[in-house]
């Protein structure tokens, strides 16, 4: 899925991407309204590279949301006391209730896919949670939810700039990690392993969108996109609710 993505397909000017992301943000505020109406809870759920951008992403597409419908989590690493839990269980009890919208700044994938290359979990521990990931996700699509998952890419070069560049600025060099830099020295391994991650999770129930991160325009645009088309297809799936 990752390693034949092919980067720098997008064709519209900058400006192009600018007006048509305006105009998708208009969209998005105005389809609240229906997920409030229908009921509808709304995961979204954005996994990715280290600097490919992805808070930047969900600040795009929450731009012009009514506040009072949508969250935002930005998912930490366990606590001891959450390592002692089954470990889907502090995301069960982050899910939005009815018609409201939540963004998840990375969640159970990287927090799998990091203990496994970390060695904390072996083979046969990551491929148990990998099944344990498509048991909740068919959960939460059963129990009526709609889940959209992000994978935001960037190539190696682009990820070693991006770093390069926040490193050298005194009021961003907190953002470039040496967890990251280690990500960006050992890209090949880290994406075959993503490769493998999105294989085994990507299911009609929920599918992974792949988001060329190269320029941020563009990638916030194809986001946009993609969660309005998802929206739109559960709502017009979803049996309007009939009130007394």
């Amino acid at each position: 899925m990752l390693s034949d993505f092919p980067f720098h397909t997008e064709r519209r000017t900058q400006a192009e991407c600018k007006a048509l992301l305006k105009a998708r943000r208009t969209q998005l505020a105005g389809l609240q309204q229906r997920l409030q109406q229908a009921g509808l809870p709304v995961i979204v759920l954005l996994e990715g590279w280290s600097a490919s951008g992805k808070g930047r992403t969900i600040q795009s597409l929450i731009r012009e949301l009514d506040p009072r419908f949508f969250k935002v989590i930005s998912v930490n690493s366990p606590t001891d006391t959450e390592k002692r839990w089954p470990f889907l269980k502090r995301h069960f009890e982050t899910i939005p209730a009815q018609g409201k919208v939540l963004f998840l700044d990375t969640g159970w994938m990287e927090e799998t896919v990091q203990a496994y290359l970390r060695g904390d979990l072996s083979e046969e521990e990551y491929q148990a949670r990998l099944e344990s990931i498509n048991i909740f996700e068919r959960q939460l699509a059963a129990g009526g939810y709609l889940l959209v998952k992000l994978f935001l890419h960037i190539d190696a070069q682009s990820q070693k700039e991006r770093l390069d560049n926040l490193a050298a600025d005194k009021d961003t060099a907190w953002r470039s990690t040496e967890a990251d830099r280690r990500q960006n020295k050992n890209y090949d391994k880290q994406l075959a392993v993503f490769d493998g991650y999105l294989a085994a999770t990507d299911k009609p129930w929920a599918p992974w969108k792949i988001i060329d991160s190269t320029q941020a325009v563009q990638a916030n645009l194809a986001a946009a996109d993609w969660l309005h088309d998802q929206i739109c297809a559960a709502l017009e799936a979803r049996p309007v609710p009939v009130h007394p």
